[in-house]
């Protein structure tokens, strides 16, 4: 999936997305991508 199709099934916006990635990254949480 990418983003824009995720931001529109989740009803936020891909900046948010991004926000929040960028947050668990901080955090030390891994953002796991599937292919």
């Amino acid at each position: 999936m990418t983003v824009a199709e995720v931001s529109q099934s989740e009803g936020v916006s891909s900046k948010t997305l991004y926000h929040w990635r960028d947050k668990l990254r901080k955090e030390g949480h891994p953002c796991q991508v599937k292919h």
